[in-house]
C-alpha cells in the first residue's frame, strides 16, 4: 500500500475564492482607470469645450466601486495601516490574544458593512431611487457594492493569505 499525495490548495473552493478575489481586483482596476480617464477628458473639456455631462455622477459611482472592490485585496494581504504604538509592547500571550480579538472584531464589522450595504441597497432598488443628473437607478449599483464587500468578507473571516497563497502573515 503507498502513501497518498499530499493534499494540494488548488481545491474547487481555492479556485472559487481565487477567481472572486480577481474578479473584484479586476472591478477595482476598471473603476480606478474608469475615474482617471474621465476625470481627465472632464478638466480637458472644461478648459476648451465644455465638461463631461454627469461626469461628477459617474465618477461617484466609479469611486464607491473602486473603493469596495479594493478591499479584498486588503483584506486578504491584511494591509491596513497599522499603528502598533503599544501592541509591540505587550507579552506575547497579549499579543496574541489582541491579534485574535481584532480579527473577531474585523469579521463582524465586514459582516454588518456588506448586510448593510446589501439592506440599502434593497430600499434604494424598491424605492427606484436613481441619480439627479442621468437618472441611473442607484440600487443595482449599491447592490453591486454589497457583493464586493461580502466578496472582501471572506478574507476578513479567513484571515490574510501569504504570498504563495496559504494562510498567515505576508
Amino acid at each position: 500500500m503507498t502513501a497518498s499525495a499530499p493534499a494540494t490548495s488548488a481545491t474547487p473552493l481555492r479556485a472559487a475564492e481565487n477567481w472572486l478575489y480577481k474578479l473584484a481586483l479586476f472591478i477595482a482596476c476598471v473603476a480606478i482607470a474608469g475615474m482617471v480617464l474621465l476625470t481627465f477628458i472632464d478638466v480637458l473639456g472644461r478648459q476648451f469645450l465644455s465638461a463631461v455631462p454627469g461626469a461628477n455622477e459617474i465618477i461617484y459611482m466609479l469611486l464607491g466601486t473602486a473603493f469596495y472592490a479594493g478591499m479584498s485585496p486588503v483584506e486578504r494581504h491584511n494591509s491596513h495601516i497599522l499603528v502598533g504604538i503599544l501592541v509591540e509592547r505587550y507579552p506575547p500571550l497579549w499579543q496574541k490574544v489582541e491579534a485574535v480579538v481584532t480579527r473577531m472584531v474585523s469579521s463582524l464589522s465586514m459582516v454588518l458593512i456588506a448586510w448593510l450595504i446589501v439592506n440599502q441597497a434593497g430600499k434604494l432598488t424598491a424605492s427606484r431611487t436613481i441619480t439627479e443628473f442621468l437618472g441611473v437607478p442607484i440600487g443595482y449599483l449599491v447592490y453591486l457594492m454589497g457583493g464586493l464587500a461580502a466578496i472582501a468578507t471572506i478574507w476578513a473571516i479567513t484571515g490574510p493569505r501569504n504570498a504563495a497563497g496559504g494562510h498567515g502573515a505576508k
